[in-house]
């Protein structure tokens, strides 16, 4: 769809970075759907579709809505390219209640393509958690692994992310997702032990691999760009950033070079 857009000024002004177009396996953002309405949705995703790529549906907001409601809304955010998904927790309330296939299967036929696996509420033994990964895998998901605890009070050790994000990549994982919340306790923008932590895990695994789960603190989104470019993937997870199409134009602003350094900040101009 977003190649099929004409936009305005495109022959006059050009933006200081070039941005892939949708379809896209790097350069994703996500967008976070507590209960959107269809109308405003329908709305929000004409006005700013092109730039999001996924679509999250947390905790276990899915089963909260119609059946019927439910499909109408998974049916938009495909017309407009974008992929739907659910919280890990939904996964994580199936494996307790003993019907993981039976709830995977369910999701496919509603025509969910993305699944993710994490540790929000509950905890797994590693083996369990690489076996929903290749279950997940061997049923036709784009399996997104999420490393790290909610609440964090430490941060990343390096090695032990390394390790096992190898792990959910060789078990079938398309990306591995990094937990806002101990993102925002390292602040790698601020701090140079954080940042050459963080940098020492993304050279290791590659961007294209990793996905940051961000808050509403827009340097978080700068500091990943300006190392690593307008492709890594961002999640907007937390705050306004994460559920208005502001935060939507935000992001996509700071990925073509604006509200950065080094691009058209501080340049002298004059007729």
């Amino acid at each position: 769809m977003g190649n099929e857009r004409i936009r305005a000024f495109e022959s006059t002004v050009w933006f200081p970075v070039k941005r892939k177009e949708k379809p896209r396996e790097c350069g994703l953002t996500w967008f976070l759907d507590w209960g959107a309405g269809i109308s405003y949705l329908g709305e929000m995703l004409d006005a700013v579709g092109d730039h999001l790529d996924l679509a999250k549906l947390p905790a276990l907001s899915a089963g909260l809505q119609p059946l019927d409601y439910l499909k109408e809304k998974i049916a938009l955010y495909r017309k407009h390219d974008i992929k739907p998904f659910m919280g890990g927790m939904y996964l994580e309330a199936a494996l307790i209640c003993g019907k993981c296939e039976a709830f995977l299967k369910e999701a496919l036929n509603l025509g969910f393509e993305v699944m993710e696996v994490s540790e929000s509420e509950s905890r797994m033994i590693p083996s369990t958690k690489i076996s929903l990964v290749e279950m997940s895998a061997r049923l036709g998901f784009k399996v997104m692994a999420e490393l790290g605890p909610h609440y964090a009070k430490a941060p990343y050790e390096p090695r032990e992310v390394i390790r096992e994000s190898k792990k959910y990549l060789e078990s079938g994982a398309w990306k591995v997702i990094l937990e806002s919340d101990v993102i925002e306790f390292m602040q790698p923008w601020n701090d140079a032990k954080s940042g050459a932590t963080m940098k020492e895990i993304i050279d290791e695994i590659g961007y294209e691999n990793l996905l940051f789960e961000i808050s509403d603190n827009i340097r978080t989104c700068q500091w990943f760009i300006l190392h690593y470019g307008p492709d890594v993937n961002l999640a907007l997870n937390k705050g306004p950033v994460a559920q208005l199409p502001e935060g939507v134009m935000t992001v996509e602003h700071i990925r073509r070079g604006l509200l950065m350094p080094d691009t058209w900040y501080g340049r002298f101009t004059s007729l």
